[in-house]
């Protein structure tokens, strides 16, 4: 089913992607709570951050779109309905809502550029 995104596509790209609008999501649900304006980290306060943000906002799309263009329809549907799913787990589970948010975010401030380029530069 994903055999022409494993051969010709970023498979890499697209993780870091979705880490990236994992993360930002986490971040715009912290910048709406009282208490994570006032603990949470810098970036939920910063020009950085809303840029960030407003920047990882198409990823929530993005990995349907070119999945899509590489193996079909369904292929990309089902390709981002497991990555969102997995996504928000391993948001949980990793406690990317906790403490390490501060480091996290920095991290996807790097991922996102990295993972658009390497999605646009392997387009079909």
């Amino acid at each position: 089913m994903f055999d022409n995104t494993f051969s010709e596509g970023s498979v890499v790209g697209v993780l870091l992607l979705v880490f990236s609008v994992q993360v930002a999501i986490e971040l715009l649900r912290r910048s709406q709570s009282p208490v994570g304006r006032i603990s949470g980290p810098a970036m939920v306060n910063n020009t950085i951050g809303t840029i960030f943000v407003f920047s990882a906002l198409p990823c929530i799309v993005w990995p349907y779109i070119y999945i899509a263009s590489h193996d079909g329809f369904w292929a990309g549907l089902v390709a981002w309905l497991v990555l969102q799913l997995v996504g928000g787990y391993l948001t949980l589970r990793l406690g990317l809502a906790g403490a390490g948010l501060g480091i996290f975010s920095l991290l996807a401030v790097i991922a996102l550029p990295i993972g658009y380029y390497l999605t646009i530069t392997s387009w079909p």
